[in-house]
């Protein structure tokens, strides 16, 4: 542990969990080891956003077998569907087609799922509920430029026409699509051919193309949608020098094994691993200075949870996540400058005072 005095506070960054509170004039760092999916989903749901604040989802049962969209901030973002058999979860990566968009490998079909089979899945279920949270989803702070913007970058898109009974019981279609999957891994849905209107495709978007097909849990099954097939554009960048080819989405660890490595020159400047003294000071003074105008009492704690990206994944203030003071407090921090960092998720603990 190392401590370093200031003039109003002292701040304590450690890689153990706090055993006590934070006390006056002290604002603490702890970083937070993300559990896997699997693991989060095994938890009660009411759990899920204190144990694993770098997920979030929804729980979703189709029959008696239990689903769930899961979207993971870190240590990269991604998208999964999840299933429960034999009270064990299986969490596979969506995406569009069932080979690589750098090579011509075909992907592991215990570690993904394509865009088609989940929609069939959730279609032409027999009957479908949105269930318990898990944790909150948040949109991306800002879209990531994809294959629609990089010509060099390898390309897969996919028209997809959503369908509902209609008044004579003929299927209609109620919504048209197109899936674009980049190299690199990001997911974007289009609402035009020329993919000019295009958003991020996340684990919000596909919930919302569930409350499409399926407005309540006493909707009947919809039609099978329509799905051309895919439009694939290769890769024109050059090969990595060392290593194979893969997307830095499916070089993360799956539950069907560690996958090779995805190697390519790093363009950026490297983030620090954790946030430093100087952000820590920043950001407690910052605290201390904005949170004024939204407390009652003379002091009190405010904990956040914060990500590598700089976002606030949770707010609480003296142990409460809801009322007046928490959602001052979670508009304040979201103006805030945060610190960007290359570990995984850091809870800060800070003393606001009235005076």
């Amino acid at each position: 542990m190392r401590a370093v005095r200031a003039p109003a506070l002292l701040f304590l960054l450690c890689l153990g969990p706090l055993t006590a509170r934070a006390a006056a004039d002290e604002l603490s760092l702890r970083n937070e080891k993300n559990l896997s999916p699997e693991q989060c989903l095994a938890l009660p749901a009411n759990e899920v956003a204190t144990r694993c604040p770098g997920m979030g989802g929804r729980l979703i049962t189709v029959g008696a077998v239990r689903y769930a969209l899961v979207e993971r901030y870190e240590p990269k973002r991604s998208t999964s569907f999840c299933d429960e058999g034999d009270g064990h979860w299986r969490c596979r990566r969506v995406v569009v087609i069932d080979r690589e968009l750098r090579g011509t490998r075909r992907r592991n079909p215990q570690a993904f799922i394509t865009a088609g089979e989940l929609l069939r899945t959730i279609a032409t279920a027999p009957s479908l509920k949105v269930a318990d949270e898990l944790g909150a989803l948040f949109a991306g702070a800002e879209r990531r430029r994809t294959c629609v913007e990089i010509a060099k970058n390898g390309c897969a898109v996919q028209a997809v026409r959503l369908k509902v009974a209609g008044a004579t019981g003929a299927p209609v279609v109620k919504r048209r699509l197109w899936l674009v999957e980049d190299a690199d891994g990001p997911m974007l849905q289009c609402s035009d051919y020329e993919l000019t209107r295009c958003d991020a495709l996340d684990a919000a978007g596909w919930l919302a193309m569930v409350v499409t097909l399926r407005p309540s849990s006493q909707a009947p099954p919809a039609p099978t949608p329509e799905l051309d097939v895919p439009d694939v554009r290769a890769d024109k960048r050059p090969p990595p020098k060392d290593g194979v080819a893969l997307t830095a989405a499916e070089a993360v660890d799956t539950p069907a094994g560690a996958l090779d490595p995805y190697v390519r020159p790093k363009l950026a400047k490297n983030l620090p691993k954790s946030p430093s003294r100087a952000d820590a000071t920043r950001l407690a003074q910052a605290i201390d200075r904005s949170g004024r105008a939204c407390v009652a009492a003379d002091r009190a704690t405010v904990e956040l949870t914060l990500t590598g990206e700089g976002n606030v994944l949770a707010l609480a203030v003296d142990g409460a996540q809801s009322g007046g003071e928490h959602d001052c407090l979670v508009a304040m921090a979201r103006k805030l400058p945060l610190p960007r960092f290359a570990d995984a998720t850091w809870h800060v603990t800070a003393l606001v005072r009235k005076k």
